[in-house]
């Protein structure tokens, strides 16, 4: 599974690459192209010929590769015995690997997932991102993760707040070889789906969304269902077993108008577009930029502000507090708006998603008339309040 050297476009193989392959495939496909000649030496494919030739070839080779990957796999945690420290070393190991699947692959919802995670993390080559990957996997940044397999576009998504995220998933595995063995005595559908669709070794997880830090929980959970929300198959929808055969139809055999029905109903949910959490803003020329993943906070306190469209958390209570101030918002694609904030924001909407620059005008803030008591409703809603205390404010 291991090899040496590198290809490269004229001596390697006898010139593989002739120039209609070398029009059509990317300077990233061809990055990853010696990455995985290196991966797998002499079971390196001919890479002679169009690209709809090589293509195939290509992917039919990282599929061996993932069987012996995942035959791997079962002989050190498939047992009763599992050794999660070796896989935890073996898993990082063939990373690069794993991602190279990811590209190379013939199933359309892979190659979504791939695509949405080089979106996400700002890399173009499946080296690039195993090394993205590798890094979160080894710190206790807040982190929404992916569970997937190659047998099944149904996948799970989950939320690790401050811990490594092999710990985690390590929970996942051992609970799909207790439904997988029939140990269990607490039946989760979707452990129940992962089990009979491959079971503990053909289940990979990886990070989707890193915040970069350690955020709080309610936060993560508002950002882990807005990504759920995306997926109509994902599998923490399966609350009940008739969920398990509940899979948006097939567009196969449709006229045209149901095919368009059909396709945006089975739509993958991976887009181009990635979830940004992080905001830039300037309190002054001296302190120069400043980065936060509080945008009301930062619209409280600053004058500039910078965040992506995708920003996942809700803006109503600066929309609430500074609406009527006088506003300036620009993006990079050349709209802008001027006028109050409320209606910037919602005018904003209709853009293309991209990057948001807010500036200050003019700020009028809207009082409140019992702010004391807002307050400590908004301490209720976060559960900053002891349980006992809260029923007895309802009581009373």
């Amino acid at each position: 599974m291991t090899g040496d050297g590198k290809l490269n476009h004229d001596e390697s193989l006898g010139n593989p690459v002739n120039a209609k392959n070398r029009e059509r495939f990317s300077a990233a496909e061809w990055s990853d192209v010696n990455v995985m000649y290196r991966i797998l030496g002499d079971s390196m494919p001919s890479l002679k010929g169009s690209r709809d030739t090589v293509w195939p070839l290509l992917c039919r080779a990282m599929q061996v590769w993932l069987k012996e990957y995942e035959a791997q796999r079962a002989q050190i945690i498939d047992t009763d015995r599992p050794s999660w420290v070796n896989h935890e070393v073996v898993y990082g190991q063939w990373m690069v690997a794993l991602c190279l699947r990811l590209r190379w692959a013939r199933e359309r919802w892979i190659r979504a997932l791939f695509r949405s995670l080089c979106m996400q993390f700002q890399v173009d080559t499946a080296e690039a991102l195993a090394t993205k990957l590798r890094v979160c996997m080894t710190r206790d940044d807040s982190i929404i993760y992916v569970g997937f397999s190659f047998r099944t576009m149904r996948s799970y998504y989950g939320l690790v707040e401050s811990r490594a995220p092999h710990e985690r998933w390590v929970e996942h595995w051992r609970a799909i070889r207790q439904h997988q063995t029939g140990l269990t005595s607490n039946r989760e559908e979707k452990y129940a789906y992962m089990a009979a669709n491959g079971g503990i070794n053909e289940w990979f997880f990886l990070p989707y969304v890193s915040c970069g830090k350690q955020i709080e929980l309610n936060r993560l959970q508002l950002l882990e269902q807005s990504i759920i929300r995306r997926f109509p198959n994902a599998l923490n929808k399966c609350r009940h077993p008739a969920a398990l055969h509940r899979v948006l139809q097939s567009s196969v055999n449709l006229d045209k108008h149901a095919k368009d029905v059909a396709r945006q109903a089975n739509r993958t949910g991976y887009s181009d577009s990635r979830v940004d959490t992080e905001v830039t803003y300037v309190n002054s020329i001296e302190a120069g930029l400043e980065v936060t993943h509080l945008l009301n906070y930062a619209m409280n306190t600053c004058l500039t502000i910078a965040w992506h469209s995708s920003y996942p958390w809700s803006t109503t209570q600066s929309a609430r507090r500074w609406g009527d101030s006088v506003v300036v918002l620009l993006d990079k694609a050349g709209h802008s708006f001027t006028g109050k904030l409320r209606a910037a924001l919602t005018h904003s909407a209709r853009w293309p998603a991209g990057v948001r620059i807010l500036g200050f005008i003019q700020r009028n803030e809207h009082h409140m008339q019992r702010a004391d008591d807002y307050e400590y409703l908004l301490a209720i809603a976060r559960h900053e309040v002891p349980l006992r205390e809260a029923c007895d404010m309802l009581v009373q």
